[in-house]
């Protein structure tokens, strides 16, 4: 998680044939807004 910059990096999502295939490297993404009072981004 880089919560800085509301981006979450998953390096080992090529683990996946499916994936790997695509050839488009690590995912990198913007995590929905959490909907817990702690205003974290993500469930800890």
């Amino acid at each position: 998680m880089l919560p800085d910059s509301e981006r979450f990096v998953d390096p080992t999502i090529e683990h996946f044939d499916e994936v790997r295939k695509i050839g488009m490297g690590p995912m990198v993404g913007k995590p929905a807004l959490s909907t817990h009072d702690s205003g974290m981004l993500v469930e800890p």
